[in-house]
């Protein structure tokens, strides 16, 4: 009797392991790093049985605590093995060191040089100009080479002139621009461009493009170019007050580029607007600290648009929340049952302050999200503007103005399917979203909805000097 209830016991204990991990498909791997250590950079981290901020807490683990690194990087997490327990930490949360770079560079601003990266013996000052080779990187921190020594300085010292590959198509944005031999203003002109010319970007270095144009190659000012979006492959602007794990990507791509030197939290804060302004200046672009369409092009690619990663599924529930005027309301059980259909409401663009009415006729059957159409001709206009002059599918944080109450909200301007109301110019319907709702086709959370909802909620500023104006 008692070994048939160790048998079953056996043969329960596989049927649970097995429901535990059948759901469960790892990513596919990227490049492994076997038993490399690293050192937790952020206070109280988790680390979790498996790669998901859904998954269970193994233990947490301190600011400084060292790590073995079992695998590389993958989805934005790492395994490491730490004081015998073996989970995923997310790859922003370790400083591993990264050797093997090759990369020129220039001092910016006078650097002590130490043997290791912060405490160690120090070897030196390096000067302003000092031109160094980047041969590695921890944390906050660069190994490089100079003619006579080798050692450690802060990263917001330095400015890398890697060059970056772009291959893509791209429109001369000024009149009589010189294309020149070599990247410099001393260079041999090539030829001379008109604004509108259109020219094959091959690679970035420092201020300067390297571009195909009628069959000659030479270099241009980055600033004289304007990069093509390609076919569907829409932008979401990112701005202050954005917040959400498609921010992360963004700070972690900047850090990864020398201009982002604090934990990748998700915030789009003064620090990431700093860091995207950095980035800016130095690739000629205009230094808003916004990171539009130009900036995700260049720090991405021409598939920038996958940094919105839509891998959640549930978002935790939560009482709703008030700043300034402004309410931030689960869609789920709120505002799901607050919109009726066919009521018009005020949407207010909280970049621009423009305004315009809509109303609710769809969303009820699968109750992911609103369907939504404008009222008249006239607010698809303005509507419209707020788009730049282009319905596209960009998501732009809004308030929705209902039954006197702000919400904060997030609206796509890609018009689809039909509507009910006839001459309303936009034959159709667009989504717009709240918190928590969900994408129709995947039941998935939208990361960029997410995100323009949280700078919605975290611009009531805006929205009060826009009613002060008597703009709203």
């Amino acid at each position: 009797m008692m070994k048939r209830r160790k048998i079953i016991s056996f043969i329960f204990a596989i049927a649970l392991a097995v429901s535990i991990f059948a759901g469960y498909v790892p990513a596919a791997r990227a490049e492994v790093t076997i038993d490399q250590t690293g050192t937790v950079n952020t206070p109280d981290t988790n680390l979790r049985a498996q790669p998901s901020v859904l998954s269970d807490v193994l233990v947490r683990m301190d600011r400084g605590a060292a790590v073995t690194v079992l695998e590389g990087s993958v989805g934005g997490w790492c395994k490491v093995m730490y004081q015998g327990y073996t989970g995923y930490v997310r790859s922003d949360f370790i400083d591993v060191m990264v050797t093997g770079l090759n990369d020129p560079g220039v001092i910016v601003s006078e650097a002590a040089m130490t043997s290791e990266p912060g405490d160690g013996a120090a070897i030196g000052t390096l000067a302003v100009e000092t031109q160094v080779t980047i041969t590695g990187s921890y944390g906050s921190y660069y190994q490089v080479n100079t003619q006579d020594k080798t050692g450690f300085v802060p990263m917001d010292c330095v400015h890398k002139k890697k060059i970056i590959t772009l291959n893509m198509s791209a429109t001369i944005n000024a009149s009589n621009v010189n294309l020149r031999s070599i990247p410099s203003t001393s260079g041999e002109i090539v030829a001379c461009m008109k604004r509108g010319d259109k020219v094959m970007v091959h690679s970035l270095q420092d201020h300067w493009v390297k571009v195909d144009y009628q069959g000659r190659s030479g270099y241009v000012r980055g600033d004289f170019v304007t990069y093509s979006v390609s076919g569907d492959n829409y932008l979401t602007a990112m701005n202050v007050g954005m917040r959400g794990p498609a921010v992360s990507p963004l700070q972690v791509a900047l850090r990864k580029k020398g201009f982002f030197h604090v934990a990748a939290n998700g915030v789009y804060g003064k620090a990431t607007r700093a860091a995207v302004k950095k980035f800016q200046q130095s690739v000629y672009l205009d230094a808003d600290g916004i990171a539009g369409e130009q900036t995700l092009l260049l720090l991405f690619g021409k598939d920038a648009a996958r940094i919105w990663n839509n891998f959640r599924t549930e978002m935790e529930p939560q009482k709703p929340q008030q700043n300034g005027r402004v309410w931030l309301i689960d869609w789920f059980d709120g505002m799901n049952k607050i919109m009726k259909r066919m009521t018009p409401f005020l949407v207010i663009d909280v970049r621009t302050g423009i305004s315009w009415k809509m109303q609710r006729f769809g969303g009820y059957t699968a109750l992911w999200h609103a369907d939504v159409e404008t009222v008249t001709k006239r607010d698809t206009e303005k509507m419209t503007e707020a788009w730049g002059g282009e319905l596209n599918p960009t998501r732009r944080p809004v308030w929705v103005k209902y039954d006197g109450k702000y919400y904060a909200a997030s609206l796509m301007g890609y018009v689809h399917n039909t509507g009910p109301t006839p001459n309303n110019g936009m034959d159709g319907q667009v989504c717009l979203h709240f918190r928590g709702s969900k994408i129709h086709s995947s039941g998935r959370l939208d990361e960029a909805h997410q995100a323009c909802i949280m700078e919605a909620f975290y611009s009531a500023d805006k929205l009060e000097a826009y009613i002060s104006s008597g703009k709203v």
